[in-house]
């Protein structure tokens, strides 16, 4: 038995099992096994370092980037909106309305911008906030004249933001294409978790459409793709059941770390 050991590393053990004594070649070869091994793993330890401090190096120029560029432009186009809706006070309802949509859109953009910063930057999301997140969501993508109805059951530490991000995609592009092709009254939102997974489904009673005609034509469906490639990254699954007449209902399942869980 010849234990392997590296200082930055979990030991190994080499194990041989001969059939007689071994000689003093045989010691010297497996000596220089020993030396071997342990100089492989010390190595393998410094390559995962240096991997680790150079994303890290490359998380801190894309958080620098994105809080000294967009983050800073969307700052000051909410300043500017602000100032022109105290212009317009006396100005038509619907002009007002149409104001404060674009008002809460780049709030949106701005908040989502800060949530990239903090996972940059290794903060995760707490589950207050992806609720908060989703509501906000629904209330801009979701028209007054949809019936919504949301259920929200999560029961972990945190939210990695990648997850976050993917539902809250899922979310927005899911309500948009109901508002634009569903004909829908009613729209059912459900995100809840397991121990292993994070659940979320959107189900609609629009007029439906046919599963295999649209992946056919996927490459016109660009949003569409975009959403399942989001959820294959994750190593999630992304499934759509509908037919004419009888709505649409999006499933997504996407692992989660066992880490996170209470």
């Amino acid at each position: 038995f010849i234990p392997l050991v590296s200082g930055n590393h979990p030991p190994y053990l080499f194990t041989g099992i001969l059939k007689k004594p071994i000689t003093i070649i045989d010691y010297l070869v497996l000596s220089i096994v020993v030396n071997m091994g342990n100089a492989a793993l010390e190595n393998i330890s410094l390559y995962q370092k240096s991997r680790r401090l150079a994303q890290e190096r490359e998380r801190n120029r894309l958080a620098r980037e994105l809080h000294d560029g967009l983050t800073q432009i969307m700052v000051t186009t909410q300043i500017y909106l602000h100032l022109l809706e105290k212009s317009l006070e006396n100005a038509d309802s619907n002009d007002l309305l149409i104001l404060q949509k674009v008002q809460s859109l780049n709030k949106l953009g701005l908040e989502e911008s800060r949530f990239i910063l903090s996972e940059l930057k290794g903060k995760p999301i707490t589950p207050l906030q992806f609720r908060e997140k989703v509501d906000e969501t629904i209330n801009l993508f979701a028209t007054p004249d949809k019936e919504v109805e949301f259920d929200y059951k999560v029961d972990v530490k945190e939210i990695p933001y990648q997850v976050y991000q993917t539902v809250l995609k899922i979310l927005q592009e899911t309500l948009s294409n109901i508002q634009k092709h569903a004909q829908a009254q009613k729209v059912k939102i459900c995100i809840t978790n397991s121990k292993q997974q994070m659940i979320f489904s959107i189900e609609d009673d629009g007029v439906g459409f046919d599963p295999e005609a649209l992946e056919e034509k996927e490459s016109e469906h660009f949003g569409l793709r975009s959403l399942k490639e989001r959820v294959r990254v994750l190593r999630g699954k992304f499934d759509i059941d509908s037919q004419p007449g009888w709505g649409t209902k999006i499933m997504v399942k996407v692992p989660l770390p066992r880490e996170i869980a209470v």
